[in-house]
């Protein structure tokens, strides 16, 4: 027979077969993820979203066709450090009115353009005031900073599927 006591144990019967029972602490549920403030991995994130962005703008700007795999590469890594940026920033939610970050064209003759707005929207994300004024934190520019965020996710994970799919018919 078991039951819980006001401190919590889980009471069972003392005698057991002729054995004394210790009463056992209830387990613990597992800690909730809160969105928090993890300053080193935001840092590796913010810069790593950097480099691969450069890696990006090497697959779109060569001549010729853009080198889709190192393309498909980078928009995954790109999009799963906006996405951990988006939960460790901790972000204000946008507002139903504010406009989102429009999409380009679907297609393959679309691809280079996508990759481009990519590019220019890490650009945006990264340079914005948010990161610049450590003391200052303005809701409008962290507002604008989660759209951002948003349309690189939505983006990034679109090119991915995009330079596969494409990407398989070249070769």
């Amino acid at each position: 027979e078991q039951r819980l006591t006001k401190a919590g144990f889980v009471a069972v019967s003392c005698w057991d077969e002729g054995r004394v029972v210790r009463p056992e602490r209830p387990r613990e549920a597992a800690p909730r993820r809160e969105p928090r403030l993890d300053i080193a991995q935001i840092r590796e994130d913010f810069v790593r979203l950097q480099v691969v962005n450069n890696d990006l703008a090497k697959a779109a700007d060569g001549p010729g066709a853009p080198d889709l795999k190192l393309a498909a590469e980078s928009a995954a890594e790109i999009r799963r450090r906006a996405e951990r940026l988006l939960t460790n920033l901790a972000l204000p939610e946008l507002p139903a009115d504010m406009e989102r970050v429009r999409m380009p064209a679907e297609g393959e003759g679309c691809l280079r353009p996508s990759l481009v707005m990519l590019r220019k929207l890490v650009e945006r994300f990264v340079r914005s005031p948010l990161f610049r004024e450590v003391n200052v934190v303005d809701a409008q520019v962290a507002t604008r900073a989660r759209r951002d965020l948003e349309g690189i996710i939505e983006l990034s994970g679109r090119l991915k599927k995009d330079c596969e799919r494409y990407g398989g018919k070249s070769q």
